[in-house]
């Protein structure tokens, strides 16, 4: 099994979305046995970074001893679909979970940088001159008041402090949909139809008009995620429609005027695309 750092061992849980969980057909197909073990391998794909490829390796796990080989394999059989190759070859992982890795990887990542830069900063102000007379002058706080950091950006989301122990000290807010928010823009510009002239905008551009989205459709923070993920893949199938694929997509909308946001052309789910009629030799 794979090591992890001590940056993805953090959080002990992980993420999950019955909307996208329930709807996804592998799961909905399941019986309730397929279920059960489904969820307890995404426990323990989490918690030791995967699992065994081998179903004997597997079958050592404490919930799953008593479970006779061949019932074992019955039941693998409508799981794996859910499960991918590794780059170690003795472990599957699960993709969505992956996602939710990274995105606990880039928040423990961003929660260090932010706190290195914090105590920089009051390193440095600890080392400016303060008169006797200004420090005289200051009026003292008990520990129950709302006192704002005056180096705080007045523009940024900000949210209580957890830990502020009431003391009411705001910090920089975190959007933890924000890689994904990234990568789902990143993903839209390089499948969007580059001929006629129709990506005709950057990739910072698809970010910045995603966020308008979020805020022009007033989604709630903990929805947001599953919201862009949907919004991916209404674009996948936009880009894979008929209409879109015709004459090299001379037909298909310009990136700037699919993402506006009050036009909402991005909540779209479009037709699957028109298979041929297999043609038989007579």
């Amino acid at each position: 099994m794979r090591e992890l750092d001590s940056t993805k061992r953090k959080p002990g849980w992980f993420k999950m979305c019955p909307v996208d969980f329930l709807a996804d057909r592998n799961v909905e197909r399941m019986t309730l046995e397929e279920f059960g073990l489904y969820n307890y391998l995404l426990m323990r794909g989490w918690i030791d970074g995967g699992i065994p490829v081998s179903l004997q390796e597997m079958g050592r796990y404490a919930m799953l001893r008593g479970i006779p080989p061949k019932r074992l394999e019955r039941l693998w059989q409508s799981v794996k679909i859910c499960w991918v190759p590794s780059p170690d070859s003795t472990v599957f992982i699960n993709p969505r979970q992956e996602i939710e890795r990274k995105l606990a990887s880039d928040y423990w990542e961003h929660q260090s940088r932010a706190g290195k830069a914090g105590a920089e900063k009051r390193l440095k102000n600890k080392g400016a001159d303060v008169t006797a007379d200004v420090t005289a002058a200051q009026p003292t706080f008990n520990h129950g008041s709302a006192i704002l950091d005056p180096d705080i950006d007045p523009d940024i989301e900000h949210t209580p402090c957890a830990d502020a122990g009431g003391c009411g000290t705001l910090l920089p807010g975190w959007k933890p949909y924000r890689p994904v928010l990234e990568r789902v823009a990143r993903s839209i510009h390089a499948r969007h139809p580059s001929e006629h002239g129709r990506r005709d905008c950057s990739v910072a551009y698809v970010e910045k008009k995603l966020a308008a989205i979020l805020k022009h459709k007033r989604m709630p923070a903990a929805e947001c995620e599953a919201y862009l993920l949907r919004i991916d893949r209404n674009h996948a199938a936009m880009c894979a429609s008929d209409d879109w694929r015709k004459e090299n997509g001379q037909f298909a909308k310009g990136l700037r005027n699919y993402f506006a946001p009050t036009e909402e052309r991005y909540d779209v789910e479009p037709a699957p695309a028109r298979k041929e009629p297999v043609r038989l030799i007579a």
